[in-house]
């Protein structure tokens, strides 16, 4: 299969000897022509998993996925990679835990893709099917600079929100319903900081949708919203299930 694959690589000609550059270019050259496809992966799973999502699909209202599909195809997915995401994504949500389960739970997982894979479509995906099967609370871990903080809340306002934070008006996703969006406690040009939090005057009970932040994997940040969660919340909110995306993984994971 590598043999034809040669014939990709700048300059390989017939009759020499390729090198370990021309096999090294030629396995560069597959990866981004193939990429786009998107295959399924591998998964290992708990010990402990039981499937959920299939019982409950009948009974949830799908609007944050089916607006985020739409959005995905306008902005020119190919059909059969929107197919595969939505696979792929149930999958993964089907390995949390069911958002319904009563009592105290936590589950932990790990997903893996290579650079310019679709990671961030993968899992603003999870975001909006974990939101439609009952999440309360997103978490999404955004590195531990300022522009990649800033970055990554852009792409959730326009694909998941279709809100933006810093103009404060429609964009994205929302081209296809606006009946709902999710709170958002973070915008483009700011953290979740104690100003922020100070400015908050409901808990999240009040809430009828979710609440999505993105902040950085920084002390100070992590103290404020910590404290936060729990005077603003103080007696129940273990009764709002929490999903936690840490984005930038390799950089600074915290416990």
């Amino acid at each position: 299969a590598m043999a034809p694959a040669l014939s990709l690589v700048e300059g390989a000609q017939g009759g020499r000897a390729f090198t370990d550059d021309d096999f090294n270019a030629a396995v560069r050259k597959l990866m981004v022509r193939f990429s786009i496809r998107m295959s399924m992966g591998s998964m290992f799973e708990a010990e402990d998993y039981r499937p959920w999502l299939v019982g409950r699909q009948g009974e949830i209202d799908w609007y944050y996925w089916q607006r985020y599909r739409k959005h995905l195809l306008k902005k020119g997915f190919p059909a059969h990679v929107v197919t595969t995401l939505d696979r792929l994504t149930d999958k993964i949500a089907d390995h949390l835990e069911d958002p319904a389960k009563e009592g105290r739970w936590a589950r932990k997982g790990m997903v893996v893709g290579h650079v310019q894979s679709g990671k961030t479509a993968n899992y603003i995906g999870l975001i909006c099917k974990a939101a439609d099967a009952g999440y309360r609370v997103v978490i999404v871990l955004a590195g531990n600079l300022n522009s990649l903080r800033n970055q990554t809340q852009e792409r959730v306002d326009s694909d998941f929100s279709g809100w933006c934070t810093r103009e404060r008006k429609r964009i994205g996703s929302a081209r296809f319903g606006t009946e709902r969006r999710p709170v958002c406690f973070t915008t483009s040009i700011e953290d979740f900081n104690k100003q922020t939090a100070s400015g908050i005057a409901m808990g999240l009970e009040a809430l009828k949708e979710p609440v999505v932040l993105v902040i950085k994997k920084n002390k100070a940040t992590l103290e404020h919203l910590h404290a936060w969660l729990k005077e603003n919340n103080t007696h129940n909110l273990q009764r709002f299930p929490m999903l936690l995306i840490d984005d930038e993984a390799a950089h600074s994971s915290i416990n």
